[in-house]
């Protein structure tokens, strides 16, 4: 029997033709059809998430200038189920580290061809092995919804027993004895519920029931709560409620028509001040969106949003007035809103949308545009013009996201972070938030609300040059406080930035900052200020041109500006780094390799990079007053720096014996709190400080 060939649609990250026919080769002759689509730009995988759903990406380390690690945050914003993997020739266990850190699935050497078709079919089993799961999971709620729904709505009184207790009993089983709630019922004896005279018979029906174990009948009277007897028959049959096995009580009397339940099924569903529907509906439609997007048959968005000044207003014109308000407002949503936008009243203060999506974009801007019109709306209650603004959570909805309950938290958690900020806003959750653990989650959201709240701000720290006319250089520092004022400093705040995709932003928010801060600078010369930049902005591939835009904007000179790598980074990003640091020189630009001495490879990105700065490893200077190793060590350091013609930088300068030790070795710039801690503003006195 021939086995059955499976057809799998793969994304191929690689600027080469022939190498991703190869890999598309390798895989067909696994007994794979390949429907492949080569990518080598942002757009190009957008349009192809937009587009379909995948089964698979692999990319080559070296894929022009798009990254696999922009890929896999591309991937992650769409939130498709699409596993990454990366070949490479350069294999190490940190390059496998830090790639399956940022969330990539394998690195496979690129010339090991069983090892590769190992990995690609494990990977595409796994997310087969998702889609079944989300698919039968959707199944069984869809089961279990049903039989709830059959339970709830059934013209039968229905009730579940186990050792002769009620353990769960319909509305109608309910209401058939007299009873209010079924928690009335709970732990009560079905005995309780015939009348007196039948207790034996209906004792010897059980006993019959139990060793024959077969669906039979019993005619009885039964007890109303009130005490009045009425005509029954009661059926019983084996059952499982809650995983547990016990019997299914099924009791015949005429009750209200099919017509009016559906009607009764309809109102339970509509808040009955404004006609929208209510929060359990909100929940069962969620749950039909998470399934709808498991299926990869489309994303959906939830918007959740509350009114900023309702407590204002409720006590200025009561529960009458808030009322009125609440009206208005869904009238407003349905005379605004499109036809495919589902409304929903939450709360006494809030609503949701939920709506098809096809990209994350989509949901922010219809968040934006009810915000506006909100802002924009005059409010009548009782006569008088009230205004109110609303605060919106938006929450995407994919193939990974968690269960309706959750969506819902997760949307109001971004919810009441814009409401602490002062309202009339809209944040989106960011995925990163669902991994990340709660000392990353505590940075990640200090990180975004200081970029929105204004809680991030620039420090200035003077370079002092060790000899010859003074130097105007400083180093432009990142301070963040979080939600209670305390600080998280930049080396705690990019990694987990990087990870969460947001890294870029803020290289972005400082470059520009940065640039303002030189450009209403009053006096002269102007100085020059030394910027850092992550790994993640290397990867950008609109960087210089945003650089170029800042510098026009503020009227700034190329060099006014020198740019910071970390050697690390540089390394890692050493086709980027290359030619971002030409590309400055080629506009008499100015670059600077930061944390130098950190890795092996100080010696040869010396030689490959076209820097102007060398700003050593922070780890030297506080050792160099007592320890011979650190100074042997810096000092060659200092050496070779000087042999390729770069300017030496050393930072942590934070007392006099290190200063003393780095003045005769031609060091060129200090840096430190024994020199100067950083300022609010560039006001250093360079003249006072020759030394």
């Amino acid at each position: 029997m021939s086995k059955k060939i499976r057809t799998i649609h793969l994304l191929l990250l690689d600027p080469s033709s022939n190498d991703a026919e190869h890999t598309i080769n390798l895989l067909r002759n696994n007994g794979y059809a390949v429907r492949a689509s080569q990518i080598i730009t942002e757009d190009e995988l957008r349009a192809a998430l937009e587009k379909q759903a995948w089964d698979l990406l692999i990319a080559k380390a070296a894929a022009g200038d798009f990254s696999v690690e922009k890929a896999w945050r591309i991937i992650e914003h769409y939130q498709r189920d699409t596993p990454v993997l990366l070949l490479t020739d350069q294999f190490s266990s940190e390059l496998v580290t830090e790639m399956l850190r940022i969330g990539i699935k394998d690195v496979v050497p690129v010339n090991e061809e069983e090892r590769i078709r190992l990995v690609v079919s494990r990977e595409l089993a796994n997310v087969e092995d998702r889609r079944r799961r989300k698919t039968a999971e959707a199944a069984l709620r869809e089961t279990e919804k049903r039989c709830e729904l059959l339970l709830a709505s059934s013209r039968d009184a229905i009730a579940y027993i186990h050792d002769g207790m009620h353990i769960y009993a319909n509305k109608a089983y309910t209401e058939l004895f007299g009873y209010e709630d079924p928690d009335d019922l709970s732990a009560m004896p079905i005995m309780d519920m015939i009348a007196d005279e039948q207790h034996e018979a209906f004792k010897n029906f059980l006993r019959d029931y139990t060793s024959a174990n077969e669906t039979t009948e019993f005619t009885f009277r039964g007890l109303h709560s009130s005490g009045e007897a009425f005509d029954a028959v009661l059926t019983l049959s084996a059952a499982r409620y809650e995983d547990e096995e016990c019997t299914q009580v099924l009791i015949r009397r005429s009750t209200d028509n099919a017509e009016l339940e559906a009607r009764l099924k309809e109102i339970s569903a509509i808040d009955q001040l404004t006609g929208l529907f209510n929060r359990q509906h909100l929940l069962e439609r969620l749950t039909v969106a998470i399934d709808r997007a498991g299926k990869q048959e489309g994303m959906s968005a939830l918007i959740l949003f509350e009114l900023d000044q309702f407590n204002h207003i409720k006590s200025r014109f009561g529960i009458t007035g808030t009322d009125d308000l609440m009206q208005d407002c869904a009238e407003l949503m349905r005379r605004k809103l499109p036809d495919d936008v589902q409304m929903f009243r939450t709360g006494d203060d809030s609503f949701a949308l939920l709506k098809a999506i096809d990209t994350p974009e989509q949901a922010t801007e219809l968040a934006e545009t009810v915000r506006r019109d909100f802002s924009a709306h005059l409010f009548e209650i009782q006569g008088q013009t009230v205004k109110t603004t609303i605060s919106a959570g938006v929450m995407a909805i994919g193939e990974n996201s968690p269960d309706a309950e959750e969506v819902l938290s997760n949307a109001h958690a971004v919810l009441v972070l814009v409401k602490e900020k002062g309202g009339n806003g809209v944040k989106v959750f960011n995925p990163a938030l669902l991994n990340a653990g709660d000392a990353d989650k505590h940075i990640l959201l200090a990180v975004q609300e200081a970029l929105d709240s204004g809680r991030a701000t620039l420090g200035f720290q003077p370079m002092v040059k060790l000899h010859g006319e003074p130097a105007a250089y400083y180093s432009a520092l990142l301070r963040i406080k979080d939600e209670h004022g305390n600080h998280v400093s930049p080396d705690q705040a990019f990694p987990v930035a990087e990870q969460a995709g947001i890294a870029s932003k803020l290289d972005r928010w400082v470059i520009t900052e940065a640039m303002r801060a030189l450009g209403r600078y009053q006096g002269k010369p102007l100085p020059k200020l030394f910027v850092q930049l992550s790994g993640a902005a290397l990867a950008e591939d609109t960087l210089t041109k945003f650089i170029g835009e800042n510098l026009r904007a503020n009227r700034l000179e190329p060099n006014s500006v020198i740019f910071q790598i970390d050697e690390s980074d540089a390394q890692t990003y050493l086709k980027r780094a290359i030619a971002f640091t030409e590309g400055l020189r080629k506009v008499k630009g100015l670059s600077c390799l930061n944390a130098f001495g950190s890795t092996d490879s100080y010696a040869s990105l010396l030689k490959e990079l076209k820097i102007d700065f060398v700003r050593l490893d922070g780890r030297f200077a506080p050792q160099l007053a007592t320890n011979a190793d650190a100074q042997a060590q810096l000092k060659a350091l200092v050496d070779l720096a000087n042999e390729h013609n770069k300017l030496t930088i050393v930072p942590r300068v934070e007392d006099a014996g290190c200063l003393a030790f780095l003045y005769p070795i031609d060091v060129h710039y200090v840096q430190g709190y024994y020199l100067q801690p950083p300022m609010e503003s560039m006001k250093f006195d360079f003249s006072a400080n020759e030394f």
